[in-house]
């Protein structure tokens, strides 16, 4: 066990979890500690969409492989999260009261936060496995509730790898509702190692703002983010700054696509 422990929570949204978990990686980094990383949920029970238990099994093999995780489990038993913070654990969803939210990069944000320099290496996951379905294919993800964005270039992406597509999401009724679903195949994901797996395997991946895109973020794989008009969309445009993998399309004036 290592000597220089820190002691990390939080909480759901799964986006937002997997994100911050670019923080914790670099709090470690600078300040030689690894983490015990904790999950927990409000009274409302209302942060974890596939509920707390469910997502913390399916992260599990993933998490506890990193090396800058010590441990990774649910924080159930305590009073409030401020009693725990002043004991010395580190919230990581502080971020949300950083001065700079909704100006700069994710990576930024939370560099303000927690005090960290930003170096070294842009990824925080990794993840050794590869399904050869996927290797070198262009995986689509589009959330149906996000709406669909008409100046998105899907038809020139289309045309460019034709037999090479493939729709991926949990909800087949995201694949029914998509407008280009007829040049796809549709593959089901079912647990946090497919996702991981399948986008961690493919040549580039598409998706709006959702979970499965900060894991490509987290993997740091080619992909281009399909961006709504919301204040959120400035974190990932700014955040092109740090990774060459990065691409964003908001609309035919504001995107990086060559």
């Amino acid at each position: 066990m290592a000597s220089n422990i820190k002691n990390f929570l939080m909480r759901g949204k799964l986006g937002d979890f997997i994100q911050s978990l670019s923080a914790l990686k670099r709090i470690c980094e600078s300040t030689g500690c690894v983490g015990n990383l904790y999950m927990y949920d409000d009274v409302r029970n209302i942060g974890w969409e596939h509920g707390i238990e469910n997502t913390y099994a399916e992260l599990y093999d993933i998490l506890i492989n990193q090396t800058y995780i010590e441990s990774f489990s649910i924080l159930d038993d305590f009073t409030t999260v401020q009693e725990l913070k002043s004991q010395g654990y580190i919230d990581l969803g502080d971020f949300v009261n950083s001065p700079a939210l909704y100006q700069a990069a994710w990576i930024e944000i939370f560099s303000n936060t927690f005090q960290f320099p930003i170096v070294g290496e842009y990824k925080w996951i990794n993840h050794d496995f590869v399904d050869p379905r996927f290797e070198n294919k262009l995986l689509i993800h589009s959330r149906s509730k996000y709406g669909f964005n008409e100046l998105f270039p899907y038809q020139s992406l289309i045309e460019d790898n034709k037999g090479d597509i493939v729709f991926i999401s949990t909800s087949e009724d995201d694949y029914n509702v998509f407008p280009f679903k007829n040049d796809m195949d549709f593959h089901q994901i079912d647990t946090m190692k497919d996702w991981y797996t399948s986008i961690n395997s493919c040549g580039l991946f598409v998706s709006n703002i959702s979970a499965p895109a900060c894991i490509a973020n987290s993997l740091d794989v080619r992909r281009i983010i399909d961006l709504p008009k919301i204040i959120d969309s400035i974190h990932w445009m700014h955040e092109t700054k740090y990774t060459p993998n990065l691409f964003y399309y908001l609309d035919e004036e504001r995107h990086n696509l060559r």
